[in-house]
């Protein structure tokens, strides 16, 4: 049987706090029993050394300081809490879960059962300690398995929240399509509407301009018919002056 126990990143951890700091710490603030511990130096922008420190655990423990540490880091949005390893004095690290998923092998406890089943010598004997190895090792288990329940109802209500946006983004995109159509057939019809209204301007304009030209015609036509009736007149005053004169 493979378990995998959870690991944690220590984000700061101060350089003088080594592995068997890290390791006691961990125990005596009944967090668990620290398998292995990997220091990744540091340095701040001050010049100050420190490390992030991952950490691999052999077995958590089931204690309350576990149990809320697990439901702050479900909390977190950025999965950060605080892990108090001197509560006394107030000092914590600021941790989060750890996974390498290009090294599975340091956070996989194989066939844990197995190696707990050579500690077994005599099962009627009240402090076997293959009973008591069991015990813990079922706490850790527990412990863990909360956590790891609280992601799984977290992960599926985020898959939820996600495909219910994704659906409503769909019924929002098919309207915007189908206002979109909409607006391509009224622009369609705009376009022909300003066809034809082009055509009837075009045609409006022939007229004008066919008019325009009758009356600059007809204004022509007046103008000569204004001279021949001076000329006529002039020619009829002069007779009736000839008239006259000559009965004089």
């Amino acid at each position: 049987m493979a378990i995998r126990n959870i690991s944690l990143y220590i984000k700061r951890a101060e350089a003088d706090q080594d592995e068997e700091y890290i390791k006691t710490a961990l125990a005596k603030s009944f967090y668990g029993d620290v398998k292995s511990v990997k220091f990744i130096a540091k340095e701040d922008h001050y010049g100050n050394k420190y490390n992030g420190v991952i950490v691999h655990f052999d077995k958590w423990y089931s204690t309350v300081q576990v149990k809320k540490l697990f439901e702050d880091m479900t909390k977190a949005a950025d999965g950060i809490c605080r892990l108090y390893h001197d509560a006394s004095n107030g000092r914590y690290w600021n941790v989060m879960e750890y996974t390498d998923f290009n090294n599975l092998s340091e956070v996989l406890i194989c066939d844990e059962l197995t190696n707990i089943q050579t500690l077994y010598k005599n099962e009627n004997d009240e402090n076997n300690e293959y009973i008591q190895q069991l015990e813990k090792l079922l706490g850790s288990m527990a412990s863990q398995m909360s956590y790891l329940q609280k992601q799984k109802v977290d992960a599926e209500q985020k898959a939820y929240t996600f495909e219910n946006n994704c659906n409503q983004l769909c019924l929002r995109n098919a309207e915007l399509l189908c206002q979109l159509n909409e607006k391509d057939i009224e622009l369609a019809k705009a376009k022909q509407e300003s066809f034809k209204a082009g055509l009837e301007n075009a045609n409006l304009k022939c007229r004008l301009e066919k008019a325009e030209q009758e009356i600059y015609d007809t204004n022509n036509i007046l103008h000569y018919v204004d001279n021949e009736c001076l000329e006529m007149k002039g020619m009829l005053m002069q007779h009736k002056f000839a008239n006259d004169f000559n009965i004089v």
